[in-house]
């Protein structure tokens, strides 16, 4: 019997940039914050970024290529995932460790009358909880939390007699064939001596 060998998995960008393995999204957008990192494993990773069309990702998720997908998590905890990948949703898994994260921000001109209003909108709207609740209907109302929560890394998996039965059975078969050969070699030997 044989088991095929597997890699560890990508937990760390660290990992993704000494195996080299390549990472792709749907636009350039997603790796503009790694284009000017000074870290050399954050360099390397930036050139492993690749840009697909919507049916290149699609195709490269259901054929299981080499290939890491790129996600939000947002604020609130939720995953905000491309909606073609959730056909393949069984096949991936979450890196342990974020690739990237960073602050949104907001630029106003100095000595702008919209500063004050600005700042204190964003502070009433942080403190009331309003953008969770937002994220968070926008997270039911197109299905995140479900395809989210499927990628969520559950740790190994210890086996058990249900992971094992199929190989139980073949051997069984197997026995029971070899038991019915040497009966009939056994019965054919008396009829027909040497």
């Amino acid at each position: 019997m044989t088991v095929p060998r597997y890699d560890q998995p990508l937990d760390t960008p660290r990992q993704m940039a000494k195996r080299g393995f390549k990472w792709a999204a749907s636009h350039d957008a997603w790796a503009f914050s790694l284009r000017e990192a000074s870290d050399d494993v954050f360099g390397k990773v930036y050139r492993l970024f690749t840009p697909m069309t919507e049916e290149q990702l699609q195709l490269a998720a259901l054929k299981g290529h080499r290939v890491a997908f790129a996600v939000e998590r947002l604020p609130s905890g939720q995953l905000a995932v491309n909606p073609l990948l959730a056909p393949a949703k069984d096949k991936l898994r979450l890196m342990r460790e974020d690739l990237y994260w960073e602050m949104v921000v907001s630029v106003v001109g100095k000595g702008s009358f919209l500063t004050t209003p600005a700042n204190r909108l964003a502070r009433q709207l942080q403190e009331s909880g309003l953008l969770l609740v937002w994220e968070e209907r926008a997270a039911h109302k197109w299905d995140l939390a479900a395809i989210g929560h499927t990628f969520q890394t559950k740790g190994p998996t210890s086996l058990t007699t249900l992971h094992l039965i199929g190989v139980f059975v073949l051997w069984l078969i197997g026995i029971f064939i070899s038991c019915v050969i040497f009966a009939y070699e056994v019965l054919h030997r008396r009829q027909f001596p040497p």
